[in-house]
């Protein structure tokens, strides 16, 4: 009987060994694109856009909409890039259009990879490694909340250069798009005092929804068939920004 016990225990450790062996390769995976997100939005964005502390994501689209570039030489700004698309320039630098494709590029490889992980470690009950699952999962849902804030302010900028109301109707449906973005962040379990950060930020997010609707909603039908801006896709070359 003790020997049928040994074999059961032994083989247990074995297969948590195995887990644990298998668990830290799936879950770099999607750490590393986490760190991705937090050095593309690092350089998108200066005042920390990009950090886990939303205090500093700025409430108000017109407050996002004015954030300067992180990196300036390389990065086109939300004003620049307004300006720059009314007039019909050629971009220098790189553009918010690449940044809304990069950061769902990086949310979908993310949330893929984190999915893995958690399948493979499933059973598991590691309550570290649930932290780690959630802090990761956490980074993917900013970066669609930018993907998503970025179209609300190109859309605001163009609308106070161009006084177009088809474009604050577009900044405020993209607005709502964001919200949804941020409250699926407010959903993943953490520390009493980054939860209720996520919800004081949710709650300025949807103020802001609603100015935004106020202003412009419900808009005229001709206004709903105006052609409004759109990001464009750029295909990658050797000489890509």
């Amino acid at each position: 009987m003790r020997r049928l016990l040994l074999a059961s225990l032994l083989l247990a450790a074995a297969t948590g060994a195995t887990a644990r062996t298998e668990k830290p390769i799936k879950l770099l995976e999607a750490q590393a694109h986490a760190a991705q997100v937090r050095e593309y939005l690092a350089e998108t964005f200066a005042a920390a856009a990009g950090s886990s502390d939303p205090t500093s994501l700025r409430g108000k689209l017109a407050d996002y909409a004015a954030l300067p570039a992180g990196a300036a030489d390389r990065v086109e700004n939300l004003i620049e890039a307004a300006r720059r698309t009314l007039a019909g320039g050629p971009a220098t630098k790189r553009t918010p259009d690449a940044a809304i494709f990069r950061l769902d590029e990086l949310a979908d490889a993310l949330f893929a990879a984190v999915d893995a992980a958690e399948v493979s470690a499933r059973g598991a009950r590691d309550s570290a490694l649930e932290r780690e699952f959630a802090e990761v999962r956490a980074r993917g849902h900013l970066a669609r909340y930018h993907a998503r804030r970025i179209v609300a302010a190109m859309h605001y900028n163009l609308f106070l250069r161009g006084q177009r109301l088809a474009e604050l109707v577009a900044a405020t449906y993209a607005e709502k798009d964001a919200v949804t973005a941020w409250r699926q962040l407010t959903t993943l379990p953490a520390s009493k005092e980054i939860t209720e950060a996520r919800h004081a930020e949710l709650k300025k997010l949807e103020a802001s929804y609603k100015d935004l609707e106020d202003q412009c909603c419900p808009p005229d039908e001709a206004i709903m068939r105006e052609k409004v801006w759109q990001p464009v896709r750029v295909e990658k070359t050797a000489k890509s920004l």
